[in-house]
């Protein structure tokens, strides 16, 4: 996701831990946008999950691909995280230097 103006964090903490905007939610399922288009903007293409986060671990589950309903729910996960790690996980991000997919789209 393009977190370009949260120096600190909190809006990326505030996101993976279910609290995400509605325009990066799906209304129906309250799924939560994962992974955005590699264009730059997060709503278009996501990958989509529904979070749970209790007092000792976060679990993705429910993946889907929002403009291929048909695809129905994908065969990922769930992916359950123990919630001490995942919140130090997302207090220390990577910083990525360029776009990872920049050299499979010829923009190196």
């Amino acid at each position: 996701m393009h977190l370009d103006d949260d120096a600190d964090g909190a809006r990326a903490r505030s996101h993976f831990l279910g609290d995400a905007p509605p325009h990066l939610r799906d209304r129906d399922t309250g799924a939560l946008c994962l992974l955005g288009c590699s264009c730059g903007i997060d709503a278009c293409w996501p990958l989509l999950a529904r979070l749970r986060v209790t007092a000792t671990q976060v679990t993705w589950s429910g993946f889907h691909q929002l403009h291929r309903p048909e695809w129905g729910e994908l065969p990922l996960g769930p992916y359950v995280f123990p919630r001490p790690a995942y919140e130090a996980a997302l207090a220390t991000p990577v910083p990525l230097a360029q776009d990872p997919l920049a050299p499979l789209l010829g923009k190196e």
